[in-house]
Parts: C-alpha cells; structure tokens; sequence
C-alpha cells in the first residue's frame, strides 16, 4: 500500500502539465494518505516525499478548463440571495452570488463553515424554509428554465430527477429502522415510476449498488452494519436512483479516513465520466478540489470573492481569503 501511495505522489507531482502549487497540494493530500496506512516518519521515506515535492515546471494543465466554456450551461444561478428572519431580526446568509455550471463540469464551491455554501446549493432544488422564516431572491435557471418561485409539486419533479443531492452525514441521512436497499427502493418509487414492479425496483437496486461498489447482496443490510464509507457510496447511490442531470455532494469525505475520501473521489469521477453528469461539489478542503474540480467558486461571508479554473486559482490566487484557505494546505517542503 505505502509503495503504491508514494507511486501516486510522485506521478502527481512530476505531471508538469499542472502548475507546481497544484502538484503540491496533491502530492501532501497522498502523504497523509500514505500516513494512515503506514509509519511515514522515517527520513528515508520524508526525503523521498521531498523529492516528489522539489521538482521544477508548471507547463499548461487541462485544470485551465477552456473545455467547457463553450460547453451547454445547464445551471445558471444569478445575483441569489438569501435571508433568515428570526425574532424580528434579519441574518444576510448569501448576497448577490452567481455562478454557471456547464453538461460533465465539476465545480467546487469552497469556503470556511457559515460561508454559505450548503444554503446556496439548497436553494437549488428549494429545500430551504419557507417564508417568512427564510427569504430567497435571484434567478436560478435550469437549461433555461427559471426554477426560483416554483410551485411545490413543480419542485418535487425537480428534486431526485434534475438535481439529486448527496448529504453531509450519511449516518444521520439514512433511516436506521430500514435496510439500505430499502431506502434507495423508495426514492427510485418516488423519482422512477415507471418501474412498477417489485421485481424491477430490486433489480435496479443491485444495479445502483454495483455502481457504487457495494456488492448487491447487502441491500438487506441495515446502515449501522455500512462503515461510514459504505454508508456515503449508499447514499450516492440513492442520489443517482432518478438519474440526474446534477449531483450536488455536500462535504461527502467529512469524518472519513483520507484514503476513503480518495476513493468516494475517484467514485464522483468515474460517474460523471460515465453519465456525463455535472457535479457541484461543496468543501473546506482545497486539497479535495484539486484532485477532481474544474472550476472553483470560493465563498466568503456569503459573498463571492473568487471564481475561475481550479489551476488558475490555486496557482493565483486573487483575494486574500483564497490565499488564506490555500495557507492551510500542509506543504511538504523543508528550508
């Protein structure tokens, strides 16, 4: 495992295709998961990590993402805005935020907690209160269509077909009186009707699972028998049981080990290359969005301070609260 670790550092960071501090960030993203599975602190393997780290060119990346600009926008979200009444007292969560979303882009929407991240992404599919508790304004559009003030009954055929999304804590987004397959049975009732059959439903459960690579023969399990990395690819499996065109994964890797946080990565991944599917992911971490993001919208306040191609942004950085998220990256260099 650790020889296969430091073979993944050292072809991240020697990919001169990537600007250098992107190579640096992944490569220190490997080396705390060559930590978890073995003593990294000896010399002899720091040093090697350090050569990994030392190498020289930035050259041109795909991560400049000139791909998808000419690419079908699906998702516009234009000047939102969102506000939180209590007691007589209004909270601005988000102001005047925009951002697109092109068909197979990933885009990571970072920012240190209460930035407003997860409440623009539940705005979406308006899973926000109502009023006059909460109070949203903007356009939001979806492949053209305005979506923001829609009935609830519109929303409903929105939500698990058009824009799934996939939960923070699995543990406690998953009903632990119902076996999983059990739970992804009823959203693919809800979001797949015209599976009438009990037969076909399972089917297609052993379908999801296999998918997510979870052998099928534990639909019958219950979620408290998943690790937490079992109960993630459950839940995504859930997310995908209506075939949406957008994923919205909101911090999926909190509280895993970062070498199942590179899987469930590496899974995100190889669903939108196989479903061609956006994705709109939502995390603290940059070292996350280096691995898989095309472009970056960095949140602050719930304000948006930065947003461009993820090499563009790492490598420079605009505003000095991007830099400051980038500071917090370990750098695997000695002086």
């Amino acid at each position: 495992m650790g020889t296969t670790h430091l073979a993944s550092c050292s072809k991240s960071f020697m990919d001169t295709r990537r600007p250098r501090r992107v190579r640096e960030i992944l490569c220190a993203e490997t080396f705390l998961r060559f930590r978890t599975t073995r003593d990294a602190s000896s010399p002899t393997v720091f040093h090697e990590i350090f050569l990994f780290n030392a190498g020289a060119g930035t050259g041109n990346f795909a991560g400049k993402m000139n791909v998808f600009e000419n690419r079908e926008k699906i998702l516009r979200v234009c000047g939102l805005c969102v506000d939180f009444s209590s007691r007589g007292r209004t909270a601005h969560v988000v102001r005047d935020v925009s951002f697109e979303l092109a068909r197979g882009e990933i885009l990571a929407i970072v920012g240190e907690s209460g930035s407003g991240k997860t409440v623009s992404s539940q705005a979406l599919a308006g899973l926000l209160p109502d009023a006059p508790a909460c109070a949203v304004r903007g356009e939001i559009f979806l492949r053209g269509r305005q979506i923001l003030g829609l009935r609830e009954r519109d929303l409903r055929k929105i939500r698990g077909r058009e824009i799934a999304y996939v939960f923070q804590d699995p543990q406690s987004s998953l009903n632990p009186v119902y076996t999983v397959g059990a739970q992804i049975e009823e959203a693919i009732c809800t979001h797949v009707p015209e599976l009438k059959t009990a037969r076909s439903r399972r089917e297609r459960v052993g379908e999801l699972l296999r998918e997510v690579g979870i052998a099928p023969e534990l639909a019958d399990a219950f979620p408290h028998e998943f690790s937490g990395g079992m109960q993630q690819r459950a839940m995504i499996a859930m997310a995908l049981a209506g075939e949406p065109e957008i994923l919205v994964a909101d911090e999926p890797t909190t509280a895993l080990d970062v070498t199942t946080q590179r899987q469930i990565m590496d899974l995100l991944l190889a669903l939108r290359e196989r479903r061609s599917m956006s994705v709109i992911l939502i995390t603290h971490n940059f070292g996350l969005v280096a691995q898989i993001a095309d472009r970056v919208c960095v949140l602050f306040r719930g304000e948006k301070v930065e947003e461009g191609a993820t090499c563009d942004v790492i490598e420079n950085p605009r505003h000095e609260y991007t830099r400051a998220l980038l500071a917090c990256v370990p750098r695997l260099r000695t002086e």
